[in-house]
């Protein structure tokens, strides 16, 4: 979702996926667009995970457990569309 300059993504993420992160150096968040040759178009960055541990404890510490079935706050917005195709962000955590 774009708000003014501000572009922001929001996802799921499971109890596996959070384990490898926090044992992780890196977090690459990469994006892939098909293109009309066939080809996708790629863009990436990678964050620093450095203290997540920390934080992860702090924050788990300071929020009551999840309601179930409980809603996003985030609007429900489809991902775009390319050509036809669905441009949907993919991540890739690296040790």
């Amino acid at each position: 979702m774009r708000a003014g300059k501000y572009e922001m993504w929001s996802g799921a993420v499971d109890p596996a996926m959070v384990a490898t992160m926090l044992a992780s150096r890196t977090l690459q968040v990469r994006e892939s667009r098909p293109m009309r040759d066939g080809k996708a178009d790629t863009a990436s960055f990678e964050l620093d995970m450095t203290g997540l541990v920390s934080v992860w404890a702090q924050l788990g510490a300071s929020c009551p457990p999840a309601a179930a079935g409980a809603k996003s706050p985030w609007p429900a917005v489809p991902p775009p569309r390319v050509n036809g195709f669905s441009a949907t962000p993919e991540s890739r955590v690296s040790p």
